[in-house]
């Protein structure tokens, strides 16, 4: 009888244990996907603070952009160039190595920037990646200019960047355009840039130097 009893227990303790382990096991089985949608919203987060970062960073340069050929806007149309154009291909440029982009067929301006990257000593891949990158930014790159006088006379630089959502799930959260087959989240940046005649004077280079009366600087 004591036997008999001592293996019923047995029996019991084994039966929990393994509704112990099932219950375990269930519980990881419901909170994966909820791990991984946790994952997945870290990584879309990280990878638009990129490119927000990205177009931030390249308000510097389409501030020396425009500070240094506003002056010669005549040249430019003359060359069918504008000066949006020129802040748009230096921003693009400046961006390719941070924002998150998806990858696009080649343009003849990636080409172009593919030629001088491999002439710069860096992989095929590298210059593969960059000049794809660039072509794509250079599409969903936006850029636009505002005369403004606060203290003085100058320009306010807009950048407006569609950056792609890797997890369409997450669109109803991140997303303010989109197209057939991509959603994208806008990121907008602006800066003011002084354009007074004194500091146009450029003075970096050990000797003062005026744009606006330098004749041989022509279009590349």
């Amino acid at each position: 009888m004591r036997k008999t009893r001592t293996k019923l227990q047995q029996r019991v303790a084994t039966i929990h244990r393994d509704e112990f382990g099932a219950s375990y096991s269930v519980s990881v089985i419901l909170l994966m996907p909820l791990f991984a949608i946790c994952v997945a919203f870290a990584v879309e987060v990280i990878l638009l603070c990129n490119s927000y970062q990205a177009v931030t960073a390249a308000l510097q340069t389409a501030s020396h952009v425009s500070r240094a050929w506003i002056v010669h806007r005549d040249e430019l149309e003359a060359n069918s160039l504008t000066l949006e154009n020129l802040i748009q291909t230096a921003s693009a440029r400046s961006m390719a190595a941070f924002a998150t982009t998806r990858v696009r067929e080649e343009s003849p301006d990636s080409s172009i920037l593919r030629q001088a990257i491999q002439e710069s000593g860096m992989e095929a891949f590298a210059s593969d990646r960059y000049s794809q990158k660039s072509a794509f930014i250079a599409e969903h790159l936006r850029v636009s200019l505002l005369a403004e006088r606060r203290e003085t006379d100058g320009l306010l630089i807009q950048l407006e960047y569609d950056s792609p959502l890797w997890f369409s799930v997450f669109a109803p959260v991140f997303a303010t355009t989109s197209d057939d087959s991509q959603f994208y989240s806008t990121i907008r940046r602006e800066q003011w840039v002084p354009l007074d005649e004194a500091s146009a004077t450029l003075t970096n280079l050990g000797i003062p130097y005026l744009p606006s009366k330098a004749i041989s600087w022509t279009v590349p």
